[in-house]
Parts: structure tokens; sequence; C-alpha cells
């Protein structure tokens, strides 16, 4: 039996270039949920996801990250963290579900898409790579320094393997 999920996962689809099924929409929100509990955050959480597509996802990363060029995943924390561990306010607990708003991901499909045939992988995967690696980031992990990126992605990496997307797997 499945553990129940500890994060409300909620889905905003803009965009029409790829589809976005029941599986898929379970997939990333499993992906989500596991990064959560292997970073033990200590409450219920929410978090919510927005597909786009090219032109939105470049328009976002330009105004929030100056960077004029279309990215696959952008992440939006609502909280601060110091030494790994959130800083916490009354503010930040919903006092109607005592979830905490961990933080907004942009997901660019059509860009998921094509990573998925670059890297020679399913879609599956790929999308739940973009969903762990954008959770991993609402939880106040980055990639800036070298040991900050292998802590990251080793992370992403056992995430997708509890799912069954290990690198090593080959999808249909």
């Amino acid at each position: 039996m499945r553990e129940k999920p500890d994060v409300l996962v909620t889905f905003e689809n803009r965009q029409r270039t790829v589809a976005f099924p029941r599986e898929s929409r379970a997939l990333v929100a499993a992906a989500i949920d596991a990064c959560v509990k292997a970073c033990r955050f200590p409450r219920p959480a929410s978090v919510h996801v927005t597909l786009v597509g090219n032109r939105a996802i470049r328009a976002l990363n330009r105004s929030h990250r100056g960077k004029d060029a279309v990215t696959d995943v952008l992440s939006f924390p609502s909280l601060s963290w110091c030494s790994g561990k959130p800083v916490l306010t009354a503010g930040d607990i919903d006092p109607e579900t005592g979830r905490c708003f961990l933080g907004d991901l942009v997901v660019c499909m059509p860009r998921m898409r094509l990573q998925a045939v670059d890297y020679g992988h399913g879609e599956a995967r790929e999308l739940a790579f973009l969903a762990a690696h954008g959770a991993l980031h609402l939880l106040g992990l980055d990639h800036e320094r070298p040991e900050e990126e292998a802590d990251m992605f080793a992370r992403q990496e056992a995430v997708l393997a509890g799912l069954g997307l290990s690198r090593e797997r080959t999808e249909p």
C-alpha cells in the first residue's frame, strides 16, 4: 500500500503542445512528495505547478533571472532557509489545512519533451526529473558549488530510482 502523500500538489496547464494526463499528474506529485520526505520537511506542505510553453518560460526566465532563453523548469520558493532548515513564521502555515506553501514550479513542456529525446530516455523520467529538481530548489537546495551540485543530483537520482525511473532503466 502506498504511503499517504504529505504534499498537496495543484496544477495549472497553460500550454497545449504536450498532453498532461492523469498519470503524469500523479508522477509529478509523487516526485515532489518524495523530495519533501527525503528532505524531512517538518510539516505537511503544498506546491503549485504550472505547465507552460517556450514563450512563457522564456519571458519568466528573462524577467526573474535576467536570462533571455528558454529553460526547462523554474522554481519560485516561498520560504527562507538558514543552514538547511526552513525559517517558518505563523504566516507560512495555512490555518485551515496546517500546510506550508513551499512555492511554485513552472515546467516548460516542449523543452521537457525535447530533453527526453536528447538524453535518450522517456518523457516520464524527464518530467519526474524536472519536478524533483524544482522541488529540491523549493526545499532550499542549490547547485552553485560543486559539493551542492553533487548532493542535489544524488538526491534527484535517489528520488527517481524510488519511482522506478533510474537512469539505467530503458522506458518503452
